[in-house]
């Protein structure tokens, strides 16, 4: 389909732009703030002056689509405001013959807003045979590589995705579908700090931001594949949640509240469980003694911070449980299989954690 060409100029600065869309701006600036210093990102302090972000430098991850250049243009439009710089990254998949417009029109877009761009071309589907993998998990693999290969070329680097609340919804199903426990199944985090990665319209609704592109005249690409039945998340987003909106039009608002909860749920834990890290062994061993003075759910979220510190591999509920099981009814000896080849081992003082040989 053909592509209105870009505007000769864009809106320049955020008082340019028409009021309802500078403020959803300013919203996003609030989120993105509350959401930095609430992980430790930067201080409180440091979020409540006049520019918090001085110094930054936020890598917009930009697919050319309505979600990504809406996330470029409301950073590049916070960036006098809040002091951080913008660039963008654009990895292009190679999959479809499009991907190569898709490219050029994120080029020109950066050229008329005065980004600057890094772009780079990945045959992803060589990567997904090579790697014994979908399309969906080695393109994920390529990007984030190649996002945090171009971040570490700078001294305060935010990786930003385009993720937003429509797309909360369907990961929140995904999860729900796979067997994910609580406090996972609130949904993907805003902030993953130790990948510098921030999600700023986590809580924005899509329509919000094609209304914002519309009102700053500035088309976008779309991806035929986003209404390919084959994946999983194409027949979520079209098909199961439009039934659940038509059951509960505020079905939005509901996952949203469900990820606040979640994430507060996920702060206090945090907070009070102690820290785990592998031994020289590579193993993690929690004592008895600890385990008996917590609550039950205390334990449950201990076992999954054993095996996150392991490394990947989402432990899924019915294991914990399973290995929840095994400890309130003394199985020395019991060994829980975990994905990512992690194993938990009822031992007589308490559950030794490890990877598999």
């Amino acid at each position: 389909m053909p592509y209105p060409p870009l505007p000769n100029q864009l809106p320049a600065r955020l008082q340019d732009i028409p009021a309802p869309q500078a403020r959803l701006c300013l919203d996003v600036g609030r989120f993105m703030m509350e959401q930095l210093a609430g992980t430790g990102c930067i201080s409180r302090e440091q979020a409540l002056s006049s520019a918090p972000l001085n110094g930054y430098t936020m890598l917009a991850a930009c697919s050319g689509g309505a979600d990504s250049t809406a996330l470029l243009l409301i950073l590049h439009y916070l960036a006098p405001r809040m002091g951080h710089t913008v660039v963008a990254v654009h990895l292009d998949h190679a999959l479809r013959q499009e991907s190569a417009d898709d490219a050029r029109f994120v080029s020109q877009l950066c050229s008329a807003a005065g980004i600057r761009l890094f772009s780079v071309r990945t045959d992803v589907a060589d990567l997904a045979a090579a790697g014994r993998c979908g399309l969906e998990e080695a393109g994920r693999k390529a990007r984030y590589a190649f996002y945090a290969k171009t971040a570490a070329l700078f001294s305060r680097p935010v990786i930003c995705t385009g993720h937003h609340a429509d797309d909360l919804k369907e990961d929140v199903l995904m999860r729900l579908i796979r067997g994910a426990g609580w406090p996972a199944l609130g949904g993907m985090q805003a902030v993953i700090p130790e990948r510098s990665l921030l999600r700023p319209l986590l809580v924005t609704e899509k329509n919000k931001l094609t209304a914002f592109l519309e009102a700053c005249r500035c088309p976008w690409r779309e991806d035929a594949s986003n209404s390919d039945p084959s994946f999983t998340r194409n027949r979520i987003r079209n098909t199961i949640i439009p039934l659940l909106q038509q059951e509960n039009p505020s079905f939005g608002t509901t996952i949203t509240e469900l990820w606040e909860a979640a994430a507060a749920d996920r702060d206090y834990w945090t907070d009070v469980l102690p820290e785990l890290a592998p031994d020289k062994n590579g193993q993690i061993f929690i004592a008895r003694s600890t385990l008996q003075g917590l609550h039950k759910a205390g334990r449950l979220r201990l076992y999954k911070k054993a095996l996150e510190a392991l490394g990947a591999g989402q432990p899924l509920h019915a294991s914990i449980m399973a290995l929840e099981h095994a400890w309130h009814r003394n199985q020395g000896g019991k060994c829980i299989q975990f994905p990512g080849g992690k194993t938990a081992r009822i031992r007589h003082g308490g559950i030794c954690f490890c990877l598999t040989a």
